[in-house]
């Protein structure tokens, strides 16, 4: 029954595939800094955070929870995330939002002639439900999604919908699996509509002992490759964690100098005060630079 399950779930990601483009790729950046740590497989995780992965895991929020991320990416790129969740209507609702601001570009003529500047944005709202039912959980989202480039906006809502089961004879194993940014452009860029960055997801979460977590991610996006994401946190303390992960998307990065190597790694740092979590998260980008995330959580 276990390897049913497993195949079950995963198969879809491994026959999934499609050469369309995409638009509003800025939600493929990772969102929050302990998702980010573990390689950005989180799809069979309970977290605040996994409103931006799995909706279906918001379900163990107990109480009001309001959670701030600033990331500091490559290229001068600041962006940052806001959420808040509370358990209502017998499950959870959650609203986030997912800001990227690219910096003031300059604009110019077809002659190359400046004539002054421009400031990109990207801008998702997710509106979430989750709610267990026994060892399932299930959840679905709405994502407004809006980007402006000087005179010009795109606008798409999308859904994501997900669940995560618990074998009631393995409670240490959560296994998940959940669609993303199945949706339709709405305002274009140009005449021609483009696909959103529509991605399957299918993970496994192992908590052997409890100092100890491990995870495996299968993601499939609609025009791109096969992405494995594995991740692990271990307990320090009962006030500090460490995380580290590898995306074999980081790949991608490589440019033939000797920070090749740790292409697709990420490591970061847990701790925790009365009702105050700081996670922190460093993802080196190869020739691109470092990205860092910092998130501060609040439980009510």
């Amino acid at each position: 029954m276990k390897r049913f399950l497993l195949l079950a779930i995963i198969t879809p990601t491994i026959l999934f595939c499609n050469n369309s483009t995409t638009i509003f790729d800025f939600l493929n950046i990772p969102c929050g800094a302990r998702p980010t740590a573990i390689g950005g497989g989180f799809s069979a995780f309970c977290d605040p955070y996994s409103i931006f992965y799995n909706p279906a895991g918001i379900c163990n929020t107990n109480s009001m929870t309001i959670s701030s991320t600033l990331r500091l990416y490559v290229a001068g790129i600041n962006s940052g995330v806001l959420l808040w969740e509370k358990p209502y209507f017998q499950g959870v609702i959650g609203i986030a939002i997912n800001y990227v601001n690219l910096g003031s570009m300059e604009r110019r003529d077809i002659v190359g002639k400046l004539e002054g500047t421009f400031t990109p944005i990207s801008l998702s709202t997710r509106f979430a439900y989750a709610r267990s039912f026994s060892t399932l959980k299930a959840g679905l989202s709405l994502n407004l999604i809006y980007e402006n480039i000087d005179q010009y906006s795109a606008f798409a809502p999308a859904l994501d919908a997900g669940i995560i089961y618990t074998p009631p004879n393995t409670p240490q194993i959560d296994i998940a699996f959940c669609l993303n940014n199945i949706g339709y452009e709405i305002t274009t860029f140009s005449d021609k509509r483009e696909e959103l960055p529509y991605k399957i997801r299918a993970g496994v979460k192992y908590n052997p002992l409890p100092p100890y977590i491990f995870s495996l991610d299968v993601d499939r996006q609609f025009n791109g490759r096969q992405n494995f994401i594995l991740g692990a946190e271990v307990e320090l303390s009962s006030n500090f964690v460490f995380r580290a992960g590898y995306n074999t998307q980081g790949q991608d990065l490589k440019a033939d100098v000797p920070m090749d190597a740790i292409a697709g790694l990420s490591v970061g740092l847990g701790f925790v005060r009365n009702r105050l979590k700081f996670d922190y998260t460093v993802s080196p980008m190869v020739d691109l630079g470092i990205a860092h995330q910092l998130s501060i959580l609040f439980v009510q």
